[in-house]
């Protein structure tokens, strides 16, 4: 068996290689027990933020002197503060102190934007420093400006009202203007109404109801029918007239329709109605219009019938009075009043007057008949007759023996 060893070369090779494997290593080994040492001190630092968050939830607006939500700055928060309000506890290892110049900063911009970062030193019981963290550049005392804004923004231009109705929609966009910023907003405005609003906001919620001129109407107006007849007659001219009523817009005009023709017209209407946003209604058809200018007509006759024993003379005798007969006659409104007036020298010489109202009739004719004694030797009459229009006509005459 060959017991040969290592040559010194061999040996020296070795060694040589184990020592750089251990200088290799010796850097590692020394970071992960530096590492394992401090890493306790970093989860205390993690920590402090955790806990800092929790007390500026829990104090709200009073974590700065101004006590108002919007700030802008940076709030510190001492180890005392997160101490005393129960949120952590002094670091686990009682041979460590690290409360020394520790505090977490609080910081928030003007957007809103939140960021948390610390210091802390620790010593060992000796006063050697066992761990520092400097997240704060600047450590010097914070200071905090108030930020709050009340004020609502105000109204601009609003672009695309109008105050000309119409009755389709409206489109308007409200400008506005704030130190905070304000966006321009628009609405569709598409039911009735004159003025409208549009809410602007600013940049801190603030908002502002902007009035604008909308117009808009859809609700066609009201017509109210009158000037008719009703079921009288009349000779004059007659207008009708549709009263307009709009709670909106408003009405044009009133509608008016004129009747100076001769006619019986039944269930008119007006006309149609307009409101200033162009909305249409057609007046009620529940007016009646009656004209009559033509007067009635009277036609008469004399005769001597001693058939007529109301007319015989004497009494039942075969001798007769005069007859006087007369027929009126109305086509239009239809008799009104009739009556026949006759004038004589009585026996004992006064004037002696009569005067017989036939009335009107139901329909268009009467016809009436006066009987005179034939011992008069003359009669002067008046026959009239009035229509229901109030159109008159008359005859006179006399009447001989």
């Amino acid at each position: 068996m060959n017991r040969r060893g290592f040559t010194l070369i061999e040996l020296l090779a070795t060694i040589v290689i184990m020592a750089i494997i251990l200088l290799m290593v010796l850097p590692a080994i020394t970071a992960l027990q530096e590492n394992n040492e401090t890493r306790p001190f970093e989860y205390y630092g993690n920590s402090l933020v955790e806990a800092a968050k929790v007390y500026v939830t829990r104090e709200g607006e009073d974590i700065t002197e101004l006590g108002v939500e919007q700030w802008e700055g940076c709030v510190d928060i001492t180890y005392d503060d997160l101490i005393s309000s129960g949120l952590i506890k002094p670091f686990e290892d009682s041979n460590y102190n690290c409360s020394i110049n520790t505090k977490v900063r609080y910081t928030k911009d003007s957007e809103g934007n939140e960021n948390y970062d610390y210091n802390m030193t620790c010593e060992d019981k000796d006063g050697n420093k066992a761990y520092e963290y400097k997240g704060i550049e600047n450590a010097e005392e914070c200071t905090v400006i108030d930020q709050s804004d009340f004020t609502p923004p105000e109204c601009g231009e609003a672009i695309g009202e109008s105050t000309e109705w119409t009755t389709g929609q409206r489109t308007i966009t409200m400008t506005c203007t704030d130190e905070n910023g304000c966006e321009s907003v628009t609405k569709t405005f598409d039911q009735s109404t004159k003025v409208g609003y549009i809410t602007v906001e600013d940049g801190k919620g603030n908002k502002r109801n902007c009035p604008v001129n909308v117009y808009i109407d859809k609700t066609p107006p009201k017509c109210s029918s009158s000037g008719g007849t009703g079921d009288s007659w009349t000779k004059n001219n007659i207008t009708l007239t549709g009263t307009c009523s709009d709670d909106e817009s408003g009405c044009v005009s009133n509608a008016t329709k004129d009747y100076t023709n001769e006619g019986n017209f039944t269930n008119q209407s007006p006309g149609t109605v307009t409101d200033n946003a162009g909305n249409t209604t057609e007046c009620p058809n529940n007016q009646n219009v009656r004209i009559d200018r033509t007067p009635p007509t009277i036609s008469q006759r004399l005769s001597c019938d001693s058939s007529n024993q109301a007319c015989a003379y004497p009494p039942g005798g075969a001798m007769c009075n005069t007859v006087h007969e007369f027929t009126f006659n109305e086509t239009g409104s239809g008799l009104y009043e009739t009556t026949y007036t006759h004038t004589y020298i009585g026996y004992n010489g006064n004037t002696v007057t009569q005067r017989t109202n036939f009335g009107g009739a139901s329909g268009t004719n009467l016809t009436a008949w006066k009987c005179h004694n034939m011992g008069r030797y003359s009669w002067n009459y008046t026959i009239t007759a009035t229509d229901g229009a109030g159109n008159s006509n008359g005859i006179s005459g006399t009447i001989y023996r």
